[in-house]
């Protein structure tokens, strides 16, 4: 996921901006490379989004593997609905 996100933030300029087939294809790549566990965070929704940005949480998601730095330039600003 974060690897599909961070794709699609350098290459449409939004982290949500990413198509089923965009993540099966890096799952894909990443099982060819030996992977052989991923993790699926399906509790992210818009409101809890809305929710880190009130807590004013800014980096350090932790994830199974370790430490995972988010993609804060692709999270809304202040005065913003929604992901950009």
């Amino acid at each position: 996921m974060y690897q599909v996100a961070s794709e699609a933030q350098d290459e449409h300029g939004s982290i949500v901006e990413f198509t089923v087939s965009d993540l099966f294809r890096v799952i894909e790549e990443q099982a060819a490379d030996g992977v052989d566990f991923m993790t699926v965070h399906c509790g992210v929704t818009l409101e809890v989004v809305e929710r880190l940005k009130r807590e004013g949480r800014i980096a350090d998601i932790v994830s199974r593997g370790g430490v995972n730095p988010p993609r804060m330039d692709a999270l809304p600003r202040e005065g913003e609905s929604s992901l950009r």
